[in-house]
């Protein structure tokens, strides 16, 4: 929600319209890393990056070491790996059952 928060703001834009751009964070608590991505190609992303990267734009009120746009082999590794965790995530549910995923949620 966070890197949805900037990013919407620094391009000046409503949440929803950063959804029907294909905005994307992929992040997960307690890393120290994320990616910010569009499915389609976007102006303002090597802003944004630059930005974060001096120190403009935060995080939750946090800067970011730094901030790149991934290109060439950089981006396919991210894409490969990306859809290889994709792969396993799917994996593992369709192992679990819907009995398994069900008993999650349960509460006594």
């Amino acid at each position: 929600e966070s890197l949805r928060e900037m990013v919407g703001k620094h391009m000046g834009i409503a949440d929803e319209d950063l959804t029907k751009k294909g905005f994307y964070a992929d992040f997960s608590r307690g890393q120290t890393n994320g990616a910010i991505r569009f499915n389609d190609p976007c102006d303002e992303i090597e802003q944004i990056a630059t930005k974060l990267s001096k120190g403009e734009l935060e995080i939750k009120g946090t800067k970011v070491e730094s901030a790149t746009v991934l290109e060439g082999e950089e981006e396919t590794k991210y894409w490969t790996n990306f859809i290889e965790f994709k792969r396993k995530q799917i994996k593992q549910r369709a192992e679990e059952g819907p009995r398994n995923r069900n008993k999650r949620f349960r509460r006594n």
